[in-house]
């Protein structure tokens, strides 16, 4: 069994028998489960994990639905268990039946095997649903590497039996990190062979992995293990930080199905900037909240209604707070790209003909951002008309 937070029904009790190291003298000791104490923060956070929880669920079948193939199959396997959903209170309940309780723990297991299994499935095909030949090879593979995830999994609730199984729950833990390491691994090196279009598509996967599964890691070792407590003192984060963690997981899949649902996509550094400028703006509030959350309500002693209206004018502050640090922060990234507005716009002036301008509108562009392709379309009565010699643009791809 894992170590970490191990949550059950108030009332539970627990009997321990310890013996000392320097004799053979038998304690026992009896723990009894109290409710553990929450503010409305800890309550706000659980309630937005499980809302991220349903829509990443229903995100991914989404993809499934409109995409059938390996790559959505292979997400779907993956979030079906590593999402940012809450599932302990179910576990404590299915405590009162035993057989119920291992039952579950067993599909639990199958169903983290299929999340390793499908997780290296999605890196290997994303984002057209293809594959590389040199690839083949792994692929054909991870039905067995599947298999070998669900035994180690099994076995590790041996402890249940009696049995010692912490060296195989220890390198089940670190075989779990090797495979997302491995993830991402094959989406670096796969995103060289990708065209321009897809390649920042695989950029929005791969910031998404770096984001989303650190997260979710970390999470897990917080709660289901005591790796974090070392002798030099105990790292394990406060709970409500670990259910924000499990949260910044939702943008793993935030990006994937945004990279699977379009066919092009901007560069990922602009959504990057803004989720980081809104996670700083929340930060500060929410570790104000952490720490003086009941005091608050306590000094203030307001009805509920009014504490409504606090939180409904809270959040619109932080809303026009964010928009205007996005909209001065885009102002500095953006420097090259006004200079550039600046160039083409003198540039037009100049021009002698509408044909120039219609080349200056494409060309200047594509040359500047390093564009797949790009294109000028006039509008003459019902049909709009490309411009010809447009970068990047083929007959048969263009739709009037």
């Amino acid at each position: 069994m894992l170590g970490g937070v191990q949550y059950v029904l108030p009332g539970y009790s627990a009997t321990i028998s310890l013996v000392s190291s320097s004799d053979s003298h038998l304690r026992q000791v009896t723990l009894v489960a109290e409710e553990t104490p929450a503010n409305s923060l800890a309550r706000g956070i659980l309630i937005l994990d499980e809302i991220a929880g349903i829509l990443v669920v229903l995100a991914a079948a989404w993809l499934v639905w409109t995409r059938p193939g390996r790559m959505s199959w292979g997400f779907f396997l993956y979030v079906i268990w590593f999402n940012p959903g809450q599932g302990y209170v179910f576990y404590a309940l299915l405590q009162q039946w035993p057989l119920a309780l291992l039952a579950q723990e067993a599909a639990a297991c199958l169903a983290q095997a299929a999340g390793f299994a499908g997780l290296l499935q999605f890196a290997l095909r994303v984002p057209a649903d293809e594959i590389d030949p040199a690839w083949r090879p792994l692929e054909r593979a991870l039905p067995l590497v599947a298999v070998v995830f669900a035994i180690a999994f099994l076995a590790s609730f041996g402890s249940v039996l009696g049995y010692g199984t912490e060296n195989i729950t220890r390198m089940v833990l670190l075989a779990g990190f090797a495979v997302d390491l491995c993830a991402l691994i094959i989406l670096f090196m796969r995103r060289r062979s990708q065209t321009p279009e897809d390649y920042q598509r695989v950029r929005w996967v791969i910031w998404g992995c770096l984001i989303g599964l650190p997260a979710f890691l970390i999470s897990e070792i917080s709660l289901d293990t005591t790796l974090l407590r070392t002798r030099w003192g105990d790292f394990t984060p406060p709970e409500d930080v670990v259910d924000l963690l499990y949260l910044v997981n939702g943008i793993l899949c935030l990006f994937v199905f945004e990279a699977i649902r379009r066919p092009r996509v901007v560069s990922v550094a602009i959504p990057l900037r803004r989720v980081t400028i809104l996670g700083l703006i929340l930060s500060i509030p929410a570790l104000l909240l952490h720490h003086e959350a009941d005091s608050i309500r306590e000094h203030l002693d307001l009805p509920s209604w009014a504490w409504l209206g606090i939180g409904a004018a809270l959040l619109f502050l932080i809303s026009r707070l964010h928009e205007t640090t996005v909209h001065l922060v885009d102002r500095y990234f953006n420097r090259a790209l006004d200079r550039i507005e600046a160039q083409l716009g003198q540039a037009i002036a100049r021009a002698g003909n509408a044909a120039a301008i219609d080349r200056l509108l494409a060309d200047e562009p594509f040359r500047a951002f390093r564009l797949a392709s790009a294109a000028t379309f006039r509008r003459t009565g019902a049909v709009f008309r490309r411009h010809d010699d447009s970068d990047g643009w083929v007959d048969c791809a263009t739709r009037t």
